[in-house]
């Protein structure tokens, strides 16, 4: 077991590298020993010159030299090691690679602003509270017993000024709840991810194109697709979740159910469904393969930027408001004690 492991950025990253020095035509030893020259930070220059070492003085196949060195998953080393050549593997891992996390990253991208804004606007008039409390209390004494005017309404509308401890408990309550959210959501998703598809079908656009993609790779490879769910099953980089998915769907192929079955009942959307049906009913499924995973990947990004056209700007707009209702209920809390202030005058 080795003591520098490369994070999953960091390993595509160095994938990317050696298919570049490849696609200029340098060989796999040219390729490697270049960027070993180049290379600054010292863990990746060390896992390239244990790559180095595994392939030219253990006599070590690629994709196995990049496995020890966890480079590679056990999926992405059988594709390697089935593929014509090793750059053709390299650029299929990365593929592989760039297909996942898109629904998360849209979700970040829409829900974050306005999710912080109540924590953001909490904040400011909690550092800012003790600099008008005292002052704010001791007026509203004096009018109230010199001038017996209501203040009440004003009090109403800047409640957040008037009990600190007050904004702590809303904001304690609140993050709880958004991290009991994530929680929820990273249980299903690791866990439980075909309950988690029915709740959000879009979830499930985003991971049917990397699944299909593994079946064609690994089928290409010349693995059926029982085996190629076993390993799926199996391999340790994939969540529970995933590894048991991939499990109901190897027993429902072993029993001869055909794909499309085996996928529909783990709750993958129906259009899907219908397509792969269409192409397996016609013997044509593998041959259509790549076609069905191109489409699917266009399908989604055009759900993910619709759902992002129209949450985008009313959750901006939200958070904005929430972080503004606070900030100018300061600056109405100046006028008020002016209001005060003259009153007693």
């Amino acid at each position: 077991m080795f003591e520098k492991k490369l994070s999953k950025r960091e390993s595509t990253a160095l994938l990317l590298s050696i298919e570049s020095q490849l696609f200029m035509g340098a060989s796999l030893p040219v390729a490697l020993k270049n960027l070993a020259k180049i290379e600054k930070k010292e863990k990746r220059k060390s896992i390239l010159q244990r790559i180095i070492h595994f392939i030219y003085s253990k006599n070590m196949p690629p994709e196995e030299a990049l496995f020890l060195t966890k480079v590679i998953n056990g999926v992405e080393k059988q594709i390697l090691e089935k593929t014509q050549s090793t750059r053709a593997g390299i650029e299929e891992i990365v593929k592989l690679r760039d297909m996942s996390k898109g629904f998360e990253k849209t979700m970040f991208k829409i829900f974050t602003f306005p999710i912080l804004a109540l924590p953001i606007g909490l904040m400011i008039d909690f550092f800012i509270q003790p600099q008008f409390y005292e002052m704010y209390i001791s007026l509203i004494k004096q009018v109230i017993v010199l001038k017996n005017i209501d203040l009440s309404k004003d009090i109403q509308l800047m409640w957040y000024l008037m009990d600190r401890m007050l904004l702590v408990k809303i904001g304690v309550t609140y993050t709880l709840g958004v991290i009991g959210m994530l929680y929820m959501y990273y249980h299903y998703a690791t866990k439980k991810p075909e309950v988690l598809y029915r709740v959000i079908p879009l979830k499930s656009y985003d991971d049917i194109p990397l699944i299909l993609f593994l079946l064609k790779s690994l089928k290409d490879s010349g693995l059926s697709v029982a085996q190629s769910l076993k390993i799926l099953s199996t391999e340790k980089d994939f969540s529970i979740g995933l590894r048991k998915m991939y499990s109901k769907m190897s027993y429902a192929i072993e029993a001869n159910r055909p794909l499309y079955e085996a996928l529909e009942k783990l709750h993958f959307p129906t259009e899907i469904m219908i397509w792969i049906q269409t192409a397996e009913m016609s013997g044509t499924l593998w041959d259509k393969m790549d076609k069905i995973i191109d489409f699917v990947n266009k399908r989604n990004k055009q759900k993910l930027s619709f759902v992002e056209a129209i949450l985008q700007a009313p959750m901006t707009i939200l958070g904005y408001v929430i972080v503004i209702y606070f900030i100018i209920g300061l600056f109405f809390s100046i006028f008020v004690l002016q209001r005060i202030a003259m009153s007693l005058g």
